[in-house]
């Protein structure tokens, strides 16, 4: 295989690993050029953009903490939210040269536990989305990847009936 083929299966397959681990997340785009993953969350019952201001402020505050724990500083962190009548779309956008598989479960934990049973859950065939847990060393590799991959591809990822579909844009 080529290198740069081999770079290119590396980075679908740390998508697909985001996916298979973490049932939340319903879109994954990584651009390469920016260096950052934007991550797409929907939760059921759009409660207003307030109830969406609580959640970030507690998912500020926390990782907050626990990056000063670990001594890091992220260069890009922004958290939207948009209402789709029904639903609330949120979406993540987080560099990737700092971004870690405990920082994604520490924010998805938070996520759980502000929006109760209301976060679209899509497990991918297979799976028991069972979070990191056992597959941090996976997810670390493969973020690792994207973060070093000299082949500039910009991935989209996203869920449909119980599948992973990922396109270099």
């Amino acid at each position: 295989m080529a290198k740069g083929a081999a770079e290119s299966t590396r980075s679908v397959g740390a998508l697909i690993s985001l996916f298979l681990h973490f049932p939340e997340m319903s879109r994954v785009h990584y651009d390469h050029g920016a260096q950052v993953l934007r991550v797409s969350f929907f939760a059921e019952g759009d409660r207003g953009r307030e109830s969406f201001r609580a959640a970030r402020r507690e998912l500020k505050a926390a990782l907050r903490a626990f990056f000063r724990l670990e001594r890091r500083r992220p260069e890009r962190w922004r958290f939207v939210y948009r209402s789709l009548g029904n639903l609330a779309a949120m979406e993540l956008t987080r560099d990737v040269g700092t971004l870690t598989a405990e920082e994604i479960s520490v924010f998805l934990e938070i996520l759980r536990l502000h929006f109760v049973g209301r976060l679209l859950l899509e497990p991918v065939e297979g799976t028991a989305g069972d979070g990191v847990e056992g597959s941090e060393p996976l997810i670390e590799e493969m973020l690792e990847d994207l973060r070093f991959s000299r082949r500039p591809q910009n991935l989209l990822a996203w869920r449909e009936a119980g599948r992973v579909l990922v396109f270099n844009k």
